[in-house]
This record gives C-alpha cells, sequence and structure tokens, in this order.
C-alpha cells in the first residue's frame, strides 16, 4: 500500500518533470501565491524485462470528481515551494488486458523544496515529501498561467537498471491548479 501511496504522491509532491519546449515566457514572480489542485491526470507505461522476460503495464491516477481534496501548492517568493493536503485518488492498472489493481486512496502529498523559473520551465531542487528527502537532482516541467489557472504538463521517461533488470516507466499527464 505504502508503494501505491508514494506512486500517487510523486507527480504531485514533485510536479516539476517533465520535458518540452520553451514558448512562452513567465517569471518566477507568475507564480508567488497559493494554488489549490483542480485537476490531476496522468498514464504512465511501464516495461520490465528480467531475464528476457518482459512484464509490461499501464497505470492511470486521476482525482476522484466528488472525493476528498484540499492539496494546496504555496510558491514563496523566496524561490521555495511547499505543498499540503490530500486528494483521493483512482489508480487502475492493466497488465495484458487485465486489471491487476483499481483502487481509491486518500493520499498525503506534503511537500516542499526550492525552485526557480527559466521561460515557462520550473526547476525544482531538493525535494521532499514530509522528512523524507525525496531527490536532491534538479528537475523540470512545462507549465502555463493563464488567467487564475496554473498548468503543469507531464511529459518524461527515465529508465532504470537494478540486478540484471531494466524498467522504462513513460508517464505522460497535466496537473492544474487555481489561484486562492
Amino acid at each position: 500500500m505504502k508503494r501505491i501511496a508514494f506512486l500517487l504522491a510523486l507527480p504531485l509532491m514533485f510536479t516539476f518533470v517533465a520535458c518540452g519546449d520553451d514558448d512562452t515566457d513567465s517569471n518566477a514572480s507568475d507564480l508567488v501565491g497559493s494554488w489549490e489542485l483542480t485537476g490531476y491526470s496522468n498514464e504512465t507505461s511501464s516495461n520490465i524485462t528480467a531475464q528476457g522476460t518482459s512484464i509490461s503495464t499501464e497505470t492511470t491516477s486521476t482525482l476522484e470528481a466528488n472525493g476528498n481534496n484540499d492539496v494546496v501548492l504555496t510558491f514563496n517568493d523566496n524561490g521555495t515551494y511547499t505543498q499540503t493536503g490530500s486528494a483521493e485518488a483512482r489508480t487502475v492498472s492493466t497488465s495484458d488486458g487485465q486489471t491487476i489493481l483499481d483502487q481509491v486512496n486518500d493520499v498525503d502529498f506534503s511537500s516542499s523544496g526550492s525552485y526557480s523559473v527559466s521561460g515557462n520551465r520550473l526547476i525544482g531542487l531538493a525535494a521532499t515529501s514530509g522528512q523524507q528527502q525525496v531527490s536532491d537532482q534538479p528537475a523540470s516541467a512545462e507549465f502555463s498561467i493563464s488567467g487564475d489557472v496554473l498548468t503543469f504538463i507531464l511529459d518524461t521517461t527515465f529508465t532504470a537498471e537494478f540486478g540484471g533488470s531494466t524498467s522504462t516507466n513513460t508517464t505522460m499527464g497535466e496537473q492544474q491548479y487555481t489561484r486562492q
């Protein structure tokens, strides 16, 4: 259960993982303030290969339409951010066309770290979740602000090798926040 909660929380607690072109310019002052999470969906494709055998899974995560959601992301003018609250998120995973997981979790998305802005990219550093250090490596995400709506675009692929196995994960999605 903790692994599932972590997988759900990772995109929200450290939204700064994505790739894309810098099309528009914003600056850090555009982000300063508090933003309430209003929309979240992502799809992750995973492929694990070990000893010549591959296992593929597809996972979707979305906010529950009528579920608990009090996630607030706050950007401070000193280059730090905090995210507090929890949300009910539905996770559905399939492998070879069979549903292997379909559940709703109330996940704590509390996190903090530092950030900077370059064009329409948010660069996050030293993200923590609760008391646990999540990453000390910089990561970035494309973002846009339209009126009082902040949108992050998630589009990332990473490959990890461990113990003779290879895992490739691709995540695509979007998160929307409304200025409080």
